[in-house]
């Protein structure tokens, strides 16, 4: 479990993963005053952790995590939600995005069971989306 609760601008909210060296943090801003609990003005903020990674692996990995940052930023029609900030920070690097509402893993397969036709294997696509 991570000790972090706020990261730059960003009051950390909730642990959303911790898979390996990258933490996803659901955020707002600090200074971001009663708006902050809105939907709009809610954040993932994903975080490179520096003592989750060799010293001297670091930096290579650090430069491609930052590298998809900057591709995702520019690209306005991502599905994983706006960038609005890439960069890094004594805790390591950081790709924050824009929170964007959907269905988990587990809530799309708990979906697609209750919707299972006896006989037929796979996913209805209309689950899927």
């Amino acid at each position: 479990m991570s000790f972090l609760s706020r990261l730059g601008e960003y009051k950390l909210d909730g642990l959303l993963g911790s898979p390996g060296v990258v933490e996803s943090y659901r955020a707002y801003r600090a200074d971001g005053g009663p708006r902050a609990a809105s939907e709009a003005e809610r954040f993932v903020v994903k975080l490179l952790r520096t003592d989750r990674v060799q010293p001297q692996a670091y930096a290579p990995l650090a430069q491609r995590f930052l590298a998809a940052g900057r591709r995702l930023f520019a690209d306005l029609s991502s599905p994983a939600g706006e960038v609005v900030e890439v960069g890094e920070g004594r805790a390591g690097a950081v790709v924050v995005s824009r929170w964007v509402a959907g269905v988990d893993l587990v809530g799309l397969l708990q979906a697609a069971q209750q919707q299972a036709v006896p006989g037929r294997a796979g996913v209805d696509p209309a689950v899927v989306g």
